[in-house]
């Protein structure tokens, strides 16, 4: 889930094998081979599964700016545009209060993404 004005969760959600509402969407990652993996998933706080998701929200964020950066060379011309239509900073957000289960990935105390985590 993303800010209140971030609708497009079902393509983030897509990239990772999931689906749902264009604000509210689930997935579950297929990073996972066996139980010790999602073992590894529990006691980091589920950091693996954090950064594909985020890596899925950058991705969706880049192909909003492609589209915005496309339709602006077709408008050459026509009446300039509010400097706010094309800021896509809400696209990539995840927000913690946005967020009820606590995290991206529902773990409840997730309130961070590990990086010093080996892999």
């Amino acid at each position: 889930r993303g800010t209140d004005a971030f609708e497009r969760a079902h393509e983030v959600a897509g990239l990772v094998d999931g689906g749902g509402h264009p604000k509210a969407a689930g997935c579950k990652p297929d990073i996972y081979d066996d139980m010790l993996d999602y073992a590894h998933h529990w006691t980091t706080e589920g950091a693996t599964t954090k950064r594909v998701i985020l890596a899925a929200f950058e991705r969706v964020a880049e192909r909003v700016e492609e589209e915005e950066d496309e339709g602006d060379d077709g408008n050459e011309g026509a009446k300039e545009t509010d400097e706010d239509e094309g800021d896509v900073s809400d696209t990539a957000a995840v927000s913690e209060e946005a967020t009820p289960d606590g995290g991206p990935d529902g773990d409840v105390a997730a309130d961070h993404v590990a990086t010093d985590v080996d892999e």
